[in-house]
């Protein structure tokens, strides 16, 4: 059960953020405290299906658009992943890194042709 509230919880962050909503405005448009949304978003609370509905009414969301999992939500995953290890590394790392990134590709593109 957690693993689902965790889900929901993180799903709500993100579609709040994709509409540059702070938690305070997010509450403010649902008619929530600010401290049930933040509790929601971590995970420590256990919402209603009600609730979950005019969340994702206020966030103009249909629910099979919230509970679909793309390729492409899973790709922003690992891309932000990805900044988020080259942001602690130097200049030269990460010119390093992409050079070797490069050098894979046009690696696999050349036993794809």
């Amino acid at each position: 059960m957690d693993q689902l509230i965790n889900f929901v919880g993180q799903r709500l962050r993100g579609l709040r953020k994709a509409k540059g909503w702070t938690q305070e405005k997010f509450a403010e448009e649902s008619g929530h405290q600010t401290s049930y949304i933040a509790g929601v978003e971590r995970g420590e609370r256990n919402i209603t299906l009600d609730t979950l509905e005019k969340l994702l009414v206020v966030l103009e969301v249909k629910p099979s658009t919230f509970f679909s999992v793309s390729e492409g939500d899973k790709l922003d995953e690992n891309l932000k992943a990805h900044v988020s290890l080259l942001s602690t590394r130097s200049h030269t790392e990460v010119n390093l890194i992409n050079k070797i990134s490069q050098d894979i590709f046009a690696a696999i593109d050349s036993k794809t042709k």
